[in-house]
C-alpha cells in the first residue's frame, strides 16, 4: 500500500503542501531546522533523566511528609520537587514517539517506498537492540538480589514507589518470554517495560490505520478487513493501555500540523511568541500538578499542552552550535538504553544497602551526595551499555536488510 504523486486519496497532499513534482522531490512531511532537531534531543535525554531521578529518589529516600523538619531547606524542597517528574516523562515520550514514527510512515508512503518488511526491520532493531541486553542484565542483577539481598523484601514485597508489586513474582520464564514478544508489560524488576508495550502495538496499529484509510478510499474492501482485524488485536493486547494511544496520536498531530499550517516565514516573531507562551502554558501545567492541582482530563491536557509547544518548537529557527547540538544529540543517543535499564541496577543498590520502607535516608547532605555519586554510575553504566547496543542501530539495521533481501 502506498501514495504517488497525484493519487487522488488525499494523504499526499496533507502530508506535504509542496503540490508539485515527483514523490522523490517530496521531503520529509515535517523537515527540522538543525536547531530544532537539538531542541527535540535535549527534550529526549531530559525525560530519560527525570525517570532515573523519580525512581531513585523514590527508593532511596523518605517520602517528603517524612523529612525531618530540620532538613526541609529549600534545596532539600528542590530536589523532591525536579525528581518527581517520571509521569510527565513518559507522556512527552509518547508524543515524540508519536511525531517522530508518523512522519517516517507519511513519508515513505508519500514518496512510495511504503513496507511492511522494512518498517518491521527499522522498528524492531530499535526496540530489539536494547530490549534483549535489557532482560538479560534484568536477569543478572535480579538473581543476585533475590538470591542474597531479599532481606528486607525488596523483591518479594515489592517497592511501594514502583506500584508495590513483587517484582520476584514476575521473574519467570513465562514473563521472560512474553515481555520479549510483547505480550506482556513487564519482567522482574523492569517495570518500565510496560510504556515500551505501548509502544510496541502503537506502531503497529498506526500505520495499519493510515493503510486501512487508503484501501477504504481505493475500494479494496478485502485488504480493509485485515487492517481492521491488525487493528482489533493490538487494541485488545493493549487492554487499558489503549487510552495512552491518544496521546501518542498527538504527536500525529503535530507532525501534520507543523507541515499542513505552518507559520510564514515573514511571521517569525509570532512563530517565536506563540512557542514561549505555549512552553511557559505547559510549565505551569507540570508545577500546577506538582502542588496538588491535578490538571482537567490528567494526562491528555498535558500530552496536548506538550504537543501544542512542539508545534512551535519544530519550526523555529533555533541555534545549533557544535557544541550545543553535539552534547544534545549524544544525550538522545543513549536515552532509550537509560530509560529501559536503570531500575534493576537501582533496585539491586538499594537491596544491598539494606533499603526497606522503614530504613529510607532521610535527605542530608551525605545522603544527597551519595544519592547523586548513584544516579551519576547508573547514567555512566546506561551509557556504556548505549555505545554497545544503541549506537550501533543503523549497522544491525543493514545486517537484517542484506540478510531477508
Amino acid at each position: 500500500m502506498e501514495l504517488k504523486s497525484g493519487d487522488k486519496f488525499g494523504l499526499y497532499q496533507l502530508a506535504s503542501p509542496n503540490r508539485q513534482g515527483s514523490a522523490e522531490d517530496v521531503p520529509t512531511p515535517v523537515a527540522l531546522t538543525p536547531g530544532s532537531s537539538a531542541a527535540l534531543d535535549a527534550i529526549r535525554i531530559l525525560a530519560a533523566l527525570a525517570v532515573l531521578f523519580d525512581h531513585a529518589r523514590g527508593m532511596f529516600f523518605q517520602h517528603y511528609p517524612q523529612v525531618e523538619p530540620r532538613l526541609a531547606t529549600v534545596p532539600v524542597k528542590a530536589l523532591y520537587f525536579i525528581s518527581d517528574f517520571a509521569g510527565d516523562a513518559v507522556t512527552v515520550f509518547f508524543v515524540l514517539s508519536g511525531f517522530f514514527i508518523s512522519s517516517a510512515i507519511l513519508r515513505d508512503h508519500v514518496r512510495g517506498r511504503w513496507s511492511w518488511k522494512e518498517y518491521a526491520i527499522s522498528r524492531g532493531a530499535r526496540l530489539y537492540l536494547v530490549l534483549i541486553p535489557a532482560l538479560l542484565l534484568t536477569v543478572l542483577w535480579d538473581g543476585i538480589g533475590i538470591r542474597w539481598f531479599d532481606g528486607f523484601g525488596r523483591y518479594s514485597g515489592g517497592v511501594p514507589d514502583m506500584g508495590f508489586r513483587s517484582f520476584q513474582s514476575t521473574y519467570t520464564l513465562k514473563a521472560f518470554f512474553g515481555t520479549l514478544v510483547f505480550l506482556r508489560n513487564g519482567f522482574g524488576s523492569d517495570g518500565v517495560i510496560w510504556s515500551l508495550y505501548c509502544e510496541f502495538w502503537f506502531y503497529v496499529a498506526f500505520p495499519a490505520l493510515v493503510c486501512l484509510w487508503l484501501a477504504l478510499r481505493r475500494k479494496r474492501y478485502a485488504k480493509a478487513a485485515g487492517y481492521v482485524a491488525v487493528v482489533w488485536v493490538a487494541g485488545l493486547i493493549l487492554g487499558p493501555y489503549r487510552e495512552n494511544f491518544a496521546v501518542w496520536l498527538f504527536g500525529f498531530g503535530v507532525a501534520v500540523a507543523a507541515n499542513y499550517l505552518r507559520f510564514p516565514n515573514r511571521r517569525r516573531s509570532a512563530a517565536w511568541l506563540f512557542t514561549v507562551l505555549a512552553g511557559l502554558l505547559f510549565s505551569a501545567a507540570l508545577v500546577a500538578t506538582r502542588m496538588g492541582k491535578p490538571l482537567p482530563g490528567g494526562e491528555y491536557t498535558e500530552g496536548l499542552l506538550f504537543a501544542v509547544f512542539m508545534y512551535g518548537l519544530v519550526q523555529l529557527p533555533l541555534p545549533a552550535g557544535p557544541v550545543w547540538a553535539g552534547a544534545a544529540k549524544e544525550g538522545a543517543g543513549f536515552s532509550y538504553s537509560l530509560y529501559l535499564m536503570h531500575a534493576p541496577v537501582l533496585l539491586l543498590i538499594d537491596a544491598m544497602a539494606g533499603g526497606s520502607a522503614s530504613r529510607r535516608w532521610q535527605p542530608d547532605t551525605w545522603h544527597i551526595a551519595i544519592f547523586m555519586g548513584i544516579c551519576a554510575a547508573v547514567i555512566v553504566y546506561s551509557y556504556v551499555l548505549a555505545q554497545l547496543t544503541e549506537k550501533h542501530t543503523t549497522e544491525v539495521r543493514a545486517w537484517l536488510r542484506a540478510k531477508v533481501a
